[in-house]
């Protein structure tokens, strides 16, 4: 799967990976609810549509074998007469979780990561030095000497 940084994306998604869509380039019937399909990476591979073609819209293509036969590709994805069509993606990666879901959940959990070491950062921080956010003795010793260096101003009356 080809990843390339986005050329035009906005401040807040700067770093946010492109992945190449994949398209479904041919298909061919073959028994049953199977197909061969050739994806535009070259990938080819036997497909069990069986799982796909239940329900709703996909019913009259599931009760009808020349119907189901009747694929063909259009706009990189299988498509029946009727515009019913399975997403390319669904195809290509099955149970897999695509890339760019794999990516976001990646995101997600290092962003979780992070919020819980600045929690656990946080708190070691209010342990030491009696809660008053200083991390260390020497720091503490180094406000100590800055303020005993100030000289005392008179009080005005």
């Amino acid at each position: 799967m080809k990843m390339t940084k986005t050329k035009n994306a906005s401040a807040h998604n700067k770093r946010r990976p492109y992945f190449e869509l994949i398209d479904v380039r041919e298909v061919k019937p073959l028994d049953g609810f199977n197909a061969h399909f050739v994806f535009s990476d070259g990938t080819e591979r036997d497909i069990d549509l069986d799982q796909y073609v239940r329900g709703g819209v996909f019913e009259p293509i599931r009760n009808d074998p020349d119907l189901f036969r009747n694929m063909f590709v259009e706009n990189g994805t299988i498509t029946w007469p009727g515009e019913v069509d399975i997403a390319p993606e669904t195809l290509y990666y099955g149970d897999e979780d695509p890339p760019w879901v794999k990516y976001d959940k990646e995101q997600e959990r290092k962003a979780k990561q992070r919020k819980r070491a600045r929690r656990s950062q946080h708190a070691r921080k209010s342990v030491n030095g009696s809660g008053n956010g200083i991390k260390s003795q020497t720091a503490k010793m180094k406000i100590a000497k800055s303020r005993s260096r100030k000289t005392a101003q008179p009080k005005k009356k």
